[in-house]
């Protein structure tokens, strides 16, 4: 079935819950699922303290994602170990370990038609990170004007214009255009020679 025609899981609710701050949610998160992790993590090569980095970096990026508008077409419990899985498999390779061998939790069991969704989630999250991290690497002007031109403007429904940029500086057009292109130029220069860039 098409990812786009299959319906959003019951399990949104968490998704809802984490933006909303939803005490009541996130304590059922980490009910069901912070002893799963960490005894996945204490299972491969971790211990407690990289089991609960591990689960707090993976709900703040299900944080960000949710605020971008994330879909969760399969249960929660299965999308959130999955990610926590791949993301501790990524950690032991960057910790120099060559060769890696999950060790899951009993009782778990993988949901391979989850595995996809789960990984293709990661790699936006992946993509997002290194934007953020190379967006704040520009100059403090650079970042202005780019984030003014990628602002969307609910009143006209768009993305804010070169035109309305250069309005809210009290700059030219021609001048904003110049430095928004140099500008992305850099961005772009600095995604481009970013190691993470050639894996994703």
């Amino acid at each position: 079935m098409d990812k786009q025609k299959q319906p959003v899981h019951v399990d949104q609710r968490f998704i809802e819950g984490l933006v909303r701050h939803d005490r009541v949610i996130i304590e059922e998160i980490y009910q069901r699922n912070a002893g799963r992790i960490r005894s996945l993590v204490v299972r491969n090569s971790g211990d407690a303290d990289d089991a609960q980095d591990l689960f707090q970096e993976v709900l703040m990026a299900l944080y960000r994602q949710g605020q971008g508008g994330l879909k969760l077409r399969c249960p929660f419990d299965v999308f959130f170990y999955i990610a926590c899985r791949n993301r501790w498999i990524n950690e032991l390779k960057k910790r120099g370990r060559r060769r890696v061998t999950i060790t899951d939790p009993e009782g778990f069991t993988m949901q391979s038609a989850v595995i996809p969704e789960v990984e293709s989630w990661q790699k936006r999250e992946e993509k997002e990170h290194l934007f953020y991290q190379k967006f704040q690497e520009l100059g403090p002007s650079c970042r202005e004007l780019l984030g003014l031109s990628w602002t969307f403007n609910p009143d006209t429904g768009k993305y804010n214009s070169l035109l309305e940029v250069a309005s809210m500086l009290d700059r030219s057009y021609g001048y904003v255009r110049k430095k928004v292109g140099e500008c992305r130029a850099r961005f772009m220069q600095l995604i481009r020679e970013s190691g993470a860039y050639k894996d994703l």
